[in-house]
């Protein structure tokens, strides 16, 4: 049973992990997929109970621009 008070006082967080790779690099994005990325059942199970939403996206940095509407800068 979840404790509907502390629940609420919980803030909520907006955490964008980028991995930089190029388009051609299938290898290399599926290697992160498989490491960081649980499938089926645990990612919705994530996404019910913890609210934690997993999703790749590939495209140019306009996109994400577009999409998340900031970019950080990369040093």
């Amino acid at each position: 049973m979840i404790d509907e008070d502390k629940s609420e006082k919980r803030k909520k967080v907006f955490l964008v992990i980028g991995i930089y790779t190029a388009f051609s690099s299938r290898r290399r994005r599926d290697s992160v997929r498989e490491t960081w990325m649980p499938t089926g059942k645990m990612l919705l199970k994530l996404e019910e109970e913890k609210g934690i939403v997993i999703r790749f996206v590939i495209g140019h940095r306009s996109f994400l621009l577009s999409f998340f509407g900031f970019l950080i800068p990369i040093s």
